[in-house]
């Protein structure tokens, strides 16, 4: 089946959807506006619907009402040290494929149209020895976000390893910049347990130069990390310019620091598509574009039904409503 036969079958099978945009924000027009244009995917939601078609899983992505796109790594150019770290988790994720999908960025960039890359998830290493070839990559894409997803367990232990990383995200921000690029940290929930008198991510952002790392926030991540997504776009303006959203089942359950990334899968079953849990996006919403919020991302990690749970989400935020 071709692109065009698909969306045709797909339209067909979704003519009962009365658009209303942003019907959430209705008495709040000037959101409106604002807000347009500027609601994508994290395609960690749905590696196995591109990896398995991509040309129609691209068309249902449009077809959901996404106009742009964050991907993640490792890709091509990556080290292969992430290489080889994706390859088992993706052994037990039952993950096809990730970064590009095999397609060069023209390519990739052509079939994906009419949606646009705004921002690619990539590895610590890859930044440090291979920004050169992100770079390329990303501008061939129409990209300018960078953002790296998680500090590796291993190099967030203690405060000691949070000041190594803080002279290594001001490096790897300066660096950016002159590639034309900005970089964001995503710390899923982590760095929130104090380490005597200090948080560790407060130190982070103190010790960090604000002109060149710039922060993505999960807000389930954060929520499940025990914080309030609304302080920390009050304490920490202009520098969460990306922001994923997704809602949570309940709040009953936190983040352990010491489980790392693999204490993240139990929270899995807690995702809710956009506007069916306990997170309030009516609020969060307004308040991070008040902060300087430059893209949102839906993100449904490993969505087990993404026609279903993707088309919720856009539901709710692009004010659909079935009959």
């Amino acid at each position: 089946m071709n692109r065009a036969s698909f969306l045709q079958q797909l339209q067909m099978g979704t003519a009962g959807i009365i658009f209303s945009p942003y019907a959430q924000f209705q008495d709040q027009p000037e959101l409106l506006d604002a807000l347009l244009g500027k609601v994508g995917l994290q395609l960690f939601s749905v590696p196995g619907l591109l990896g398995e078609n991509f040309e129609t899983g691209a068309a249902l992505l449009h077809d959901l009402g996404f106009s742009s796109l964050e991907t993640f790594g490792p890709y091509s150019f990556s080290s292969e040290t992430a290489k080889r770290s994706f390859e088992g988790l993706a052994n037990s994720l039952g993950l096809l494929k990730s970064g590009l999908y095999g397609l060069d960025p023209d390519t990739f960039k052509a079939q994906i149209d009419p949606l646009k890359v705004r921002s690619m998830h990539t590895d610590l290493d890859t930044l440090e020895k291979h920004l050169g070839a992100l770079a390329t990559s990303a501008h061939k894409l129409g990209a300018n976000y960078v953002v790296l997803p998680m500090i590796p367990d291993e190099l967030r232990g203690d405060l000691e390893s949070y000041k190594k990383i803080a002279d290594r995200f001001n490096a790897i921000g300066r660096a950016c910049q002159k590639e034309g690029l900005r970089f964001a940290y995503h710390n899923h929930g982590f760095g929130f347990k104090p380490q005597g008198d200090t948080v560790p991510f407060h130190y982070l952002m103190q010790n960090t130069d604000a002109n060149a790392v710039f922060l993505e926030m999960d807000i389930f991540w954060t929520t499940a990390a025990g914080q309030d997504p609304i302080q920390l776009l009050k304490q920490y303006p202009n520098r969460y310019k990306l922001m994923h959203l997704k809602d949570m089942a309940t709040t009953d359950q936190k983040i352990d620091d010491s489980q790392g990334m693999m204490g993240l899968f139990a929270f899995f079953g807690k995702i809710r598509p956009c506007g069916s849990g306990v997170i309030d996006l009516k609020t969060i919403i307004p308040r991070a574009l008040k902060a300087g919020v430059e893209h949102f991302f839906v993100e449904h990690d490993m969505a087990p039904n993404p026609s279903v749970n993707l088309r919720s989400s856009t539901n709710y935020l692009l004010g659909k409503s079935t009959t």
